[in-house]
């Protein structure tokens, strides 16, 4: 069983996950915001 470059890559997948996740968080904001105004 090997499992350094399963963990590796996991962590990778999540780093680049967590990143988009936190972009398309920011433009949700901004889309409910401008919904709120309207």
């Amino acid at each position: 069983m090997r499992h350094g470059g399963d963990l590796s890559a996991r962590y990778a997948g999540a780093t680049v996950f967590s990143r988009l996740s936190r972009r398309r968080h920011i433009d949700l904001k901004r889309s409910t915001s401008c919904l709120c105004r309207v």
